[in-house]
């Protein structure tokens, strides 16, 4: 799914008025409809709780805009539905209205002399600020995505008030104060914090960072019909990872297929006290789908693989004086189509050099995860080893750590799309909207799948078994990244349902991995 910048949004707005075709204020009237419809009758809407409570008011902040033509309309149908209180607030931080928004006005204003449920007042400066109170329901149609610039004077006051108020917010389109895309320069304290986000046919970009979950909450697209010829022929660079994509590329397996034809994936893991994170990737490895596999451990965890992963193979350092307990030199490489490395194996100097060596012996793409990652981010001269189409899996931290602070979600984002085209390498960071970006520039966003009972030691783990797999299989470096982070979303989800997010442990996710992979082979089984 296309992720559309607010430019282009306008544009698909324009192109579906000339081509469908549509007056504006029709399109207008179509997408209040689907907020209002929503509002009343989805069972996430604090307003549907709201009514059917017995509480009888709902205020409704509208600004000088097409977002709050929107907030107009949507104020009209609720009290033709005989929504018993319906507050209108006209921002009026400028004297300009729109065509749409104008004509909303007048409508509203005729329906407010037959209306006794509707009532409509005028905000102009801070002075005369209305009073809102917790069990407050507000609509913010404030700014939306037409906001052209930081929000301040009495607008950023009133904002202020909604937020401090503990009132449930439902923004319209974009929390006004938030920019759809960058935003580097934006106060914080100026932007609204919304429960729930009712945006139009596309995710905003900015939604997509977990930093900004504060403002918009849980988000809903509302689909309101614009023209498909327009979002076919569209061109970005951010996508959403859907379930159609794993449909895609997902293979069946031949029937006479053996398990040579399923690769042979290398993982080195472990070291004394986190021989557990080998035994989750191993697992997770195994589970999904890999033909072979072996384990390079260091010795210390040879008896607790051998009994906890029996359907892998395992090898130990060789050397006479080798390390017991880390993982210290590297292994026969050619037979494997596919490494993974990093899970447990800590920072021993022996562990860093056989790193080292491992980068300078294999150059297929390989798969590096955790304290592989700290190793790389402390010797800055190891990047010119890393293999083409390597895939890293980094959590915000070790991000830091390899490539550097941010200021902003914004600038983390740009940072990771020039790090991944710079060193030719996907980088998958990890996080409540797990972000892939790929060497030719494209990002791709995880919010379909996955939850926050994945919140454990050991979910990076499975991540890195699960996407070893693949990528010994056969599958392209991208393929690999983005199937894997969608199944491992996907098994998460199925294992929140069997247990619930506080108890979940990452075993739990493996052990739904069946049950992900037969969501494409069965898709009528329930879940």
């Amino acid at each position: 799914m296309k992720i559309l910048t607010a430019e282009q949004i306008r544009q698909a707005d324009q192109y579906t008025i000339e081509n469908e075709p549509i007056s504006s204020i029709d399109l207008m009237e179509r997408a209040a409809e689907k907020c209002t419809d929503w509002l009343l009758h989805d069972s996430d809407s604090p307003l549907n709780v709201f009514w059917t409570s017995g509480k009888r008011s709902v205020k409704i902040f509208c600004g000088a805009g097409n977002n709050g033509g929107d907030g107009l309309v949507i104020a009209r149908k609720l009290a033709e539905e005989d929504f018993p209180e319906v507050q209108v607030f006209l921002v009026l931080f400028s004297d300009k209205f729109p065509p749409d928004f104008h004509t909303n006005m007048e409508i509203l204003l005729t329906f407010e002399e037959s209306l006794p449920n509707l009532k409509i007042d005028y905000l102009k400066d801070e002075n005369n600020l209305p009073k809102l109170h917790k069990d407050d329901v507000v609509i913010d149609a404030i700014f939306g995505s037409g906001l052209n610039k930081p929000v301040t004077g009495f607008t950023a006051a009133l904002i202020q008030k909604i937020n401090e108020s503990g009132a449930s917010v439902i923004a319209i389109d974009v929390p006004s104060g938030l920019f759809a895309e960058t935003n580097a320069d934006t106060d914080t304290r100026a932007i609204i914090k919304a429960n729930h986000t009712l945006t139009f046919q596309f995710e905003k970009l900015s939604f997509l960072y977990d930093q900004h979950y504060i403002f918009t909450g849980e988000v809903s697209v509302l689909a309101i019909g614009l023209h498909p010829d327009f979002i076919a022929q569209v061109t970005t660079n951010h996508f959403i990872l859907t379930e159609e994509y794993v449909e895609k590329i997902i293979r069946p397996r031949n029937k006479i297929a053996h398990k040579g034809n399923f690769g042979h994936a290398l993982l080195v893991v472990g070291s004394e006290g986190k021989m557990g994170a080998g035994i989750l990737a191993a697992r997770a490895c195994l589970r999904a789908g890999i033909g072979l596999l072996t384990l390079h451990i260091p010795k210390c965890g040879y008896q607790i693989l051998q009994t906890t992963a029996p359907e892998a193979m395992v090898e130990i350092d060789k050397k006479k004086k080798f390390i017991s307990h880390v993982f210290s030199e590297t292994a026969d490489l050619e037979k494997y189509t596919a490494i993974g490395i990093g899970c447990g194996i800590g920072k021993n100097k022996k562990t860093v050099q056989a790193f080292l060596d491992l980068l300078q012996a294999y150059q297929k793409p390989m798969v590096i995860d955790a304290d592989a990652l700290n190793i790389l981010a402390e010797i800055p001269t190891s990047w010119d080893s890393i293999p083409v189409h390597s895939i890293l899996t980094p959590h915000p931290k070790e991000f830091e750590r390899l490539f550097g602070k941010t200021p902003n979600a914004s600038a983390r984002h740009q940072l990771q799309l020039a790090m991944s085209k710079q060193r030719q390498i996907f980088i998958v960071l990890k996080g409540a909207t797990t972000c892939i970006t790929t060497p030719d520039g494209k990002s791709y966003f995880n919010n379909e799948v996955g939850n926050v009972g994945m919140a454990t030691g050991g979910s990076g783990d499975v991540l890195t078994g699960i996407i070893t797999s693949l990528l010994a299989q056969g599958y392209t470096a991208e393929e690999s990244a983005l199937m894997g982070v969608y199944l491992h979303g996907l098994a998460g989800d199925i294992a929140r349902n069997r247990f619930n997010e506080e108890s979940m442990i990452a075993s739990d996710i493996i052990r739904a991995l069946p049950r992900a992979f037969n969501k494409f082979k069965e898709p009528d089984l329930p879940f």
